[in-house]
């Protein structure tokens, strides 16, 4: 699997939803986080994959989830 998949795949086992899709990106939302994470439709690559995850564990942390 190619890493937007792999991301997109992690996202959903975070419990993050499709909020809106667009053209260059598609921004996925998670209520019990109240947070948005945008992610890009192309030239995605480990890089972005491992940058997403990493906002994601400090979003929680900051929460104390």
């Amino acid at each position: 699997m190619n890493p937007r998949g792999e991301c997109l795949k992690e996202l959903r086992n975070q419990q993050f939803i499709l909020k809106e899709h667009g053209a260059k990106h598609d921004k996925y939302y998670s209520a019990e986080l109240n947070y948005t994470v945008t992610v890009k439709r192309s030239n995605f690559d480990e890089d972005d994959k491992r940058y997403i995850l990493q906002e994601i564990k400090r979003e929680r942390k900051r929460q104390g989830k």
